[in-house]
């Protein structure tokens, strides 16, 4: 799981992992061989309670800031690998405005032209419209977040979108009994871990990939080692 990818000149952070950086995780992805499948398949399969192919991993990011399509892209058309965006539909062509974090906050985030066009290598999934913390809400507005992104979404697509993530990571029971009423088939959270065919559907495990993590442990988060 990532969130932003820095221009070349700026300092690594928690949420910011720069360019350069980047480039080397996914060209050693590539050296070594790792399946990076789709969220959709790959998710589909441990649904079936298929067991994945050796070295398989998603690529997923979260909030939709612009360097998806200005920096993120171009990386991923080079390899060929698939990811997923996870976009804040109510704010889109806005700024990050939901946290005054350090290298994120005020971020300018995807318009609807720009996360369209990343489509079909990068799939476009709900992540809210505004980005709450979603335990916090009333049902009805839990609905509207939760629920409504998706309507946005596929207004927008004219496809079904069945995948959600939790902003912050942070929901409960009832969080969680919301996504399945909106008709989404699973969720995925921030809890540290590798997802299988026994994780929790609107509990899959991601690994954060962070600015301020070493190749080495990079390495090893994909390894599947901490």
């Amino acid at each position: 799981m990532y969130h932003v990818i820095g221009e070349p000149e700026e300092s690594p952070a928690r949420f910011v992992v720069p360019i350069g950086t980047f480039e080397r995780q996914m060209a050693w992805l590539g050296r070594l061989r790792f399946n990076v499948l789709r969220l959709e398949d790959a998710v589909g399969a441990l649904l079936r309670g298929e067991t994945l192919p050796p070295r398989s991993v998603v690529l997923t990011f979260d909030d939709g800031t612009r360097d998806m399509h200005t920096l993120v892209r171009p990386v991923l058309e080079r390899h060929g690998f698939p990811a997923t965006a996870f976009v804040v539909t109510g704010l889109m062509g806005g700024r990050v405005s939901w946290t005054e974090r350090a290298g994120i906050a005020q971020r300018p985030l995807l318009t609807w032209d720009e996360a369209l066009a990343l489509e079909p290598l990068v799939s476009l999934a709900p992540h809210t419209r505004t980005h709450p913390s979603l335990p916090t809400l009333d049902d009805g507005a839990l609905a509207a977040e939760v629920r409504g992104s998706r309507e946005d979404l596929e207004e927008q697509t004219g496809r079904s979108h069945v995948y959600f993530a939790y902003p912050y990571g942070h929901f409960d029971e009832r969080v969680a009994a919301s996504a399945a009423a909106a008709g989404y088939v699973a969720a995925l959270s921030v809890r540290w871990g590798l997802a299988d065919s026994s994780t929790p559907r609107y509990d899959l495990n991601r690994l954060e990939i962070s600015g301020e993590h070493s190749f080495t442990r990079f390495l090893r988060a994909v390894c599947g080692t901490r």
